[in-house]
């Protein structure tokens, strides 16, 4: 009896783990061949490669399909490819692909859930109608002088490098994360971060303590989805929370205390009133999710590409010291550098997709305006369903970009003309984009400019390529580091 039963529970459980698997095959859409349990991202269970690269090698096997099927472990996915509907998820149809596929408690985790990119629906409306007024342009204004005062910190750092005058190698990566970090700490914190004073300090042990399990735990639900459904995860440590907490509680004070009036993002949120310090400090933190490591690892990856190009490097130079003054309103009137800046941002994606979430029912019929290379099809989205809107594929797909591999900064100075709005969304795309782009842009541009009207940036052979990056993590991390040549001129 008891091996009828186990054969059974058997039969029961190969049944069901088929069934599971054949989701895409049952509703016509091609899907790569699963592995029980695993998916289509065995891959990345086995730290071999991230989730983002595989998704974006299943892009690039059905180059003639508006939709594949794949399976993120045991759940079903969908991989957008037709621009069409990707304009309709992010734009016109919104209000059906509202929310993204991150969660958390905010009873558990009150400062990883104060920032709009986990919140959903009415809440995030909330938040996002709060603090947006804190990045519009006139307070990237009041926050630039602040950024000023960081290039020139930048620049000392490197200027004190031994042999500087005939060149120095540094680890990339993490010196543009002591840039951003400082950054945040001024215009988030209020705070003095000391990022470039020793090789750890203690504002970047605390962001990095900040980052690292925060980073962990999206991972984790990239593989295990459905670990958000059934166990709430902290992101943020406490003793993380309770510090910055307590950060923002004496500088506000101090503030109070002396009649400060500050210029920062902080001062923005201490006025909007009704909100305490632990909320406060909340909606500060979210300035680490764009302003500290996104930032970062997209300037690291605009200095590789200059350092690989110097005739690129060159021209740019060139626009800068045409510049008798760098200001605010001056960087909108360098179209070489925001060039450079978006082609960095496609060729070398810093976050390989987004995601939307189907709310009810959705009826997919490849509309004439789709890319003719593209098959029609008619496909049933569930609701529920995981949409992937995958950006770094669409960056490397030769149909919208010629010679996709190559750093050209030239395609993007006549970008409208081009259509590149139609499959290029380096911020995001529609309700859900990127809130803090603008400071992320800014910092950015200006810590470009410090380095490259001041130093000649060559690559050094101890950057591996092609890049490997570091498992586990949704943002694109080189794993050994980028390794450039910085000489004074």
């Amino acid at each position: 009896m008891v091996c009828v039963l186990v054969c059974l529970a058997v039969v029961l459980v190969v049944f069901l783990i088929r069934r599971r698997f054949s989701y895409w095959e049952r509703r016509g859409v091609p899907a790569p061949k699963a592995w029980p349990f695993f998916g289509n991202i065995v891959q990345s269970f086995t730290q071999q490669k991230t989730v983002g690269q595989i998704f974006r090698e299943i892009y690039h096997t059905y180059d003639t399909l508006p939709l594949v099927g794949a399976y993120r472990a045991n759940e079903p996915v969908l991989i957008v490819r037709d621009p069409e509907l990707i304009s309709k998820i992010l734009v016109k149809d919104s209000h059906v692909f509202f929310n993204n596929d991150f969660s958390v408690d905010p009873k558990l985790d009150a400062m990883q859930g104060a920032s709009p990119f986990v919140q959903k629906d009415r809440q995030w409306k909330t938040t996002r109608t709060l603090l947006s007024p804190g990045f519009t342009s006139g307070k990237m204004k009041s926050l630039f002088p602040l950024i000023v005062n960081v290039n020139q910190r930048l620049s000392k750092y490197l200027e004190s490098q031994p042999n500087i005058e005939l060149g120095h190698t540094i680890e990339t990566q993490n010196l543009c994360r002591r840039f951003t970090l400082d950054n945040v700490a001024l215009s988030a914190f209020g705070i003095d971060g000391k990022c470039f004073e020793s090789e750890e300090s203690d504002f970047m042990r605390l962001a990095n303590s900040f980052i690292a399990p925060g980073s962990f735990a999206l991972s984790m639900l990239q593989m295990f989805p459905l670990i958000s459904r059934l166990v709430a995860l902290k992101a943020i440590p406490k003793a993380v929370e309770d510090t910055l907490t307590q950060i923002i509680t004496d500088s506000l004070e101090h503030r109070k205390k002396n009649k400060v009036i500050a210029s920062d993002y902080l001062q923005f949120i201490a006025q909007l009133g009704g909100l305490n310090y632990a909320e406060i400090a909340g909606h500060a933190a979210t300035f680490f999710e764009d302003g500290y490591e996104t930032s970062a690892l997209v300037m690291s990856y605009l200095l590789f590409n200059l350092s690989r190009h110097q005739e690129v490097q060159a021209r740019l130079r060139a626009e800068i010291e045409e510049q008798n003054e760098i200001g605010h309103d001056q960087l909108a009137k360098m179209p070489y550098l925001n060039a450079c800046l978006f082609e960095s941002m496609r060729i070398c994606p810093v976050l390989e997709h987004y995601t939307r979430v189907c709310s009810r029912p959705y009826i997919y019929k490849t509309p004439s305006e789709s890319p003719k290379h593209l098959q029609r099809m008619e496909v049933n989205i569930d609701a529920g369903t995981v949409c992937f809107v995958p950006f770094g594929g669409l960056c490397h797909d030769p149909v919208y970009f010629s010679r996709p591999e190559a750093f050209s900064p030239e395609r993007f100075l006549d970008r409208d003309r081009q259509g590149f709005k139609r499959v290029f969304y380096p911020f995001g795309g529609g309700h859900r984009v990127c809130l803090g782009q603008r400071f992320g842009a800014m910092q950015v541009k200006m810590g470009i400019v410090e380095i490259i009207r001041r130093f000649q940036v060559s690559f050094d052979e101890k950057t591996h390529l092609p890049f490997a990056f570091l498992p586990w993590t949704v943002l694109n991390k080189v794993k050994g580091g980028v390794w450039l040549t910085y000489r004074k001129l």
